[in-house]
């Protein structure tokens, strides 16, 4: 696929004295989630390889001077595939310079917009892996065998049957603790820090084909980084599933609880995400029930969890089966 390069009408829009220099967007793409998320430095490059206790040793009691069978615990080794996600920006040199305040300060809007989209493109990624997200890129939680079906363990059902309108509410746990979620990059061993070295490059020229297919220069800015997602453990994650439009099939305080009874007791999760949909429909829900019948306040917490809203949860989800 060929470039779509930023057009002289593009510029001629910010060029302007009399336009106010913010950046506006009607373009739904900030990654609320990712925020929160956990990040580590992969163990071994673009192979993030991580072992899970699969199974617990026996214990028990035994009396004096009367001997006890040992049984070991034992673990599995997950492998997780860190894929690249390319942000770079390539910008035809003549209209850096033509903008006003400077080929740099061009270079810094494009950047900013690049990064944005490029967060977001993660955030859906960890959620909706190849499913629903970029087949090219990482899986993510809809991939997990844990959670991709109605018969897991970890999946509460919400009973939504209208096709192509599902929605899921994601309990999480990330935190500095290995067993838990994390977005997990490739790094830079070259520094003295731990980092998932997701990059942006310094500025720099290059020759790329113009929409003619000729040759022109270009300042360009390297922008990306190997990432992917570490579901270390398979309680770091459960989903309410197949949430709808459908009357009695959306968000409920009684899912919410089922969800929240299959955590264990000593790792909680720590953020609830879910779509604009999901959260109206929770706080609809309350409405009902107000004993004054006055309008629910809008829902920020369950029991403590706080709720992060993003529109990288799709409404538009394939019904798990």
């Amino acid at each position: 696929m060929a470039d779509t390069l930023t057009t002289l009408a593009e510029l001629v829009r910010f060029n302007s004295l009399d336009v106010n220099p913010a950046e506006i967007s009607d373009i739904l793409n900030g990654a609320p989630v990712l925020a929160q998320l956990h990040a580590m430095m992969s163990s071994n490059g673009t192979n993030h390889v991580y072992n899970v206790e699969t199974t617990a040793p026996v214990i028990g009691f035994r009396a004096v001077n009367a001997g006890a069978d040992y049984t070991a615990s034992s673990s599995t080794q997950t492998t997780v595939a860190l894929k690249y996600i390319d942000a770079t920006v390539r910008e035809d040199i003549a209209q850096c310079q033509a903008y006003r305040g400077g080929s740099e300060a061009w270079l810094d809007r494009r950047t900013a917009r690049q990064l944005r989209q490029a967060l977001f493109t993660l955030e859906k990624q960890v959620f909706n892996g190849t499913v629903g997200g970029d087949a090219s890129g990482f899986l993510g939680l809809a991939d997990d065998a844990n959670y991709n079906g109605l018969a897991d363990a970890l999946v509460v059902n919400a009973g939504g049957t209208t096709a192509g309108t599902g929605s899921s509410v994601w309990f999480i746990r990330s935190t500095p603790d290995d067993a838990s979620m994390a977005l997990v990059g490739a790094g830079d061993e070259g520094l003295s820090m731990d980092n998932i070295n997701f990059v942006i490059g310094e500025t720099f020229k290059a020759q790329i084909a113009g929409s003619n297919s000729k040759l022109m220069t270009a300042l360009c800015r390297d922008i990306g980084g190997h990432l992917g997602v570490q579901i270390g453990s398979k309680y770091a994650a459960a989903r309410i599933a197949n949430l709808t439009a459908d009357s009695g099939k959306g968000l409920t305080d009684s899912l919410l609880a089922d969800a929240l009874a299959l955590f264990p007791s000593s790792d909680p999760p720590t953020h609830i995400a879910m779509s604009r949909r999901s959260l109206t429909q929770l706080q609809k829900s309350r409405t009902t029930y107000s004993p004054i019948g006055a309008p629910a306040p809008r829902p920020s917490e369950y029991e403590g969890i706080p709720i992060v809203v993003t529109d990288a949860i799709l409404n538009t989800e394939t019904l798990l089966a």
